[in-house]
């Protein structure tokens, strides 16, 4: 189990490296916890956390990977001083109907001058069964991880092509 496990990664670990190419990795922002009423009370992964881990892993920069605090609240004006090109909302615990999902994209929209923003690069993960027990390290990381890669890097229409 640990052996596929590792071959798993390493194999989304050489995807990432191939789908970044000489590109600077871009910035993420993942929340794993805020008031999906407003962008207040956000908490995001830092430093040394399975989640940072992930981020890097599938070929981009924890925006707040350089705190010491693993799960550290940021403040709105944080977030757009560091300038996220990809936004990762987690949250497993929250029922997020289509509804919910464009009025939180709407709320970063509004947030100010935001990569993310502008290039439609937000992402909110809600209760869907393949997100459970994502905010805990477990095998099922794996999945989060090729989820994380496949928002962070999309995949091209050249990359489902059948190969030589």
């Amino acid at each position: 189990c640990v052996e596929r496990l590792r071959g798993e990664l390493d194999s989304l670990r050489l995807e990432a490296q191939r789908r970044l190419g000489a590109a600077p990795r871009p910035r993420v922002l993942l929340t794993t916890a805020r008031n999906p009423a407003g962008l207040k009370d956000i908490l995001t992964s830092a430093r040394g956390t399975i989640h940072d881990e992930l981020i890097t892993l599938a070929g981009g920069q924890n925006l707040f990977g350089d705190i010491d605090i693993q799960y550290p609240q940021v403040s709105l004006e944080d977030i757009v001083a560091r300038g996220p090109d990809v936004i990762i909302e987690l949250m497993p615990e929250v029922l997020v109907t289509q509804e919910l999902a464009r009025l939180m994209a709407e709320q970063w929209r509004e947030a100010g001058p935001i990569q993310a923003c502008r290039a439609g690069r937000i992402h909110i993960l809600g209760d869907e069964p393949r997100y459970a027990g994502s905010l805990i390290p477990s095998p099922r990381m794996v999945e989060l991880a090729r989820v994380f890669l496949d928002l962070i890097h999309p995949p091209q229409p050249t990359d489902s092509a059948p190969r030589p």
